[in-house]
């Protein structure tokens, strides 16, 4: 689903990679994956890259730098 929001940011825009990246936010959540969620995340500061998602960036680089500490995810920091 991550994967899917990430692309969609790149072909179509935020339209339909907003509510894909929502959905990928919440399977990563309920699975606890670390990785899952790191993916969500991206993809969620991918698919909000429009000045209006300012703060839902943000709330996803707080969240990856978290699992960044958790995981020593290189990715993650720097993402984050």
């Amino acid at each position: 689903m991550a994967a899917l929001a990430a692309q969609h940011s790149i072909l179509d825009g935020p339209g339909r990679a907003g509510p894909l990246s929502e959905q990928a936010m919440e399977l990563a959540d309920r699975a606890g994956t670390p990785s899952a969620q790191i993916s969500a995340l991206r993809a969620r500061q991918m698919a909000r890259a429009d000045p209006d998602g300012a703060y839902d960036r943000l709330d996803a680089a707080e969240r990856m730098l978290t699992l960044a500490g958790r995981t020593h995810d290189p990715w993650a920091e720097v993402w984050g």
